[in-house]
């Protein structure tokens, strides 16, 4: 006797999207997790490729927003790397200065400081922590989860 369930094509969409929900929250999770560990990686000096703000305009809704970028070069162990993350977490905003800030006291060919993981020294930040509300992103999340749990109920 074989148990078989119907799902029809609202369901599936509602199961791929908690798919894409949770996903999105666990990703979140793990730079959330990465961010606070990278304040006990080690520490390398590393040579500044590229320092600028990139800026996306937003037509529809009239905005502009803007995020440091800041490419580095590290050797670690006799390997070289190139990497570009500033910080764990979403670093996009609407606040050009704040962007601008983040870039202070790096210029093009200088020297930073960055905290790569001992165990995967490929895996690297300029400033450790997570810059963004991961409390207000779990809720939203799991409300959204929510809904959509009682949309599939009914």
């Amino acid at each position: 006797m074989a148990f078989t369930v119907g799902i029809d094509s609202s369901g599936w969409a509602l199961l791929l999207m908690s798919l894409i929900i949770i996903s999105v929250m666990l990703y979140q999770l793990r730079c959330y997790y990465l961010g606070q560990a990278a304040f006990d990686w080690h520490v390398v000096k590393a040579t500044v490729a590229e320092a600028y703000v990139k800026v996306r305009e937003d037509d529809d809704f009239n905005y502009e927003e803007s995020a440091p970028h800041i490419e580095y070069k590290y050797k670690f162990k006799g390997r070289l790397f190139k990497r570009k993350r500033v910080q764990f977490g979403n670093l996009w905003s609407r606040h050009y200065d704040l962007s601008a800030e983040l870039l202070r006291g790096v210029r093009l060919g200088g020297k930073v400081g960055v905290r790569i993981n001992p165990k995967n020294p490929g895996q690297s930040t300029l400033k450790p922590g997570y810059h963004g509300h991961i409390i207000t992103e779990m809720i939203l999340g799991f409300m959204v989860l929510l809904v959509l749990l009682v949309f599939a109920l009914s």
